[in-house]
């Protein structure tokens, strides 16, 4: 059940994314309290680790990964824990990066910025079942 509404919320989370570049704060607080009730160590972990590996590029670059990529990754770390998180970072940046590169060379569009929660989303979603 964790897994169905978790998946819901990080749709919308990506449509929202899609269509605005931003995120309700709502979505990652909803993301935490179903994580709540399973809540481990290593799910705590797993946040630390979603928090860190998307803040640290924050720090250097203050218009790269946004705050709404950060929460959405601490609260999936809550929902994943510690492997699953890393293998949905991954995933994440692996899809986005092969998308970026489609989207330049076959449609030769200029990608300044694109919504990196669609990405993220597909990679916990998939990271849930590895």
């Amino acid at each position: 059940m964790t897994l169905f509404i978790y998946t819901i919320i990080s749709l919308i989370a990506s449509i929202q994314d899609i269509k605005t570049r931003e995120v309700s704060n709502i979505i990652h607080i909803l993301i935490i309290f179903i994580a709540l009730p399973n809540i481990t160590i290593n799910k705590i972990i797993g946040a630390l680790i979603g928090l860190t590996v998307f803040f640290i590029p924050n720090l250097v670059k203050k218009d790269g990964i946004g705050g709404a990529d950060i929460k959405f990754m601490f609260a999936s770390g809550l929902i994943l824990g510690t492997e699953k998180i890393i293998i949905a970072t991954i995933t994440s940046m692996i899809v986005a990066i092969i998308y970026a590169v489609l989207k330049k060379s076959i449609l030769n569009h200029d990608l300044k910025v694109i919504p990196l929660i669609p990405f993220l989303f597909i990679g916990c979603v998939s990271s849930y079942f590895i």
